[in-house]
């Protein structure tokens, strides 16, 4: 959540309680930085999932690699946001998922990036090797503010035979988000399918 008109570290103080409440293990600041101005905080851990707050973005952060669990304890602490007395309408500029989803492959991710995709320049002929090696894709729907990058890539860990998708989905609403997220699977199942993964 990219936040306004909110102290964030007082909000970091008053989340610690809920969090301890939804069994979250709450990380303690690190020693010394009392009082300096730290860019992010990670505040809590549960199941893989952890809440930070960057102070350098504004930002209420809930992070993690199974988007269906980010998405479970992202409507838990957004209730527990709003339980404190805060108004999302007055200090929540948007809300947005960040993800990155490794997803396996028979065929080679850049082989199936270029098939898709042809380079034909002139100014490159003495690299007879060249290739395109992400796909980057922007979706903007104008009625509801919503909007979907993706950067489609081999992952540099398995680039024989996995893609990485780096994720980001962003909305003016927190039903929004609980709805990407419950479809974000078929959404990247569709789209592999289009490139013929």
């Amino acid at each position: 959540m990219k936040l306004t008109n909110v102290e964030l570290e007082s909000l970091r103080d008053k989340l610690v309680k809920p969090l301890k409440d939804l069994s979250f293990e709450i990380i303690q600041r690190p020693v010394g930085t009392i009082g300096i101005r730290l860019q992010k905080e990670d505040i809590a851990a549960k199941d893989g999932v952890k809440v930070e707050i960057a102070y350098s973005a504004s930002a209420l952060n809930v992070i993690g690699d199974n988007p269906n669990k980010v998405s479970g304890f992202f409507d838990k602490i957004h209730k527990e946001y709003v339980n404190l007395g805060n108004d999302p309408e007055a200090t929540v500029q948007f809300y947005e998922v960040i993800s990155n989803i490794i997803i396996s492959t028979n065929k080679e991710p850049n082989s199936i990036i270029n098939e898709v995709f042809k380079l034909p320049l002139k100014s490159l002929k003495n690299y007879p090797n060249k290739m395109i090696t992400a796909i980057p894709l922007s979706a903007i729907n104008p009625e509801t503010n919503e909007g979907l990058n993706i950067i489609i890539e081999a992952s540099p860990s398995s680039p024989k035979n996995r893609f990485r998708l780096r994720l980001l989905y962003r909305a003016t609403t927190p039903t929004s988000i609980s709805q990407f997220s419950s479809k974000v699977e078929s959404i990247i199942s569709k789209i592999l399918l289009e490139l013929g993964a």
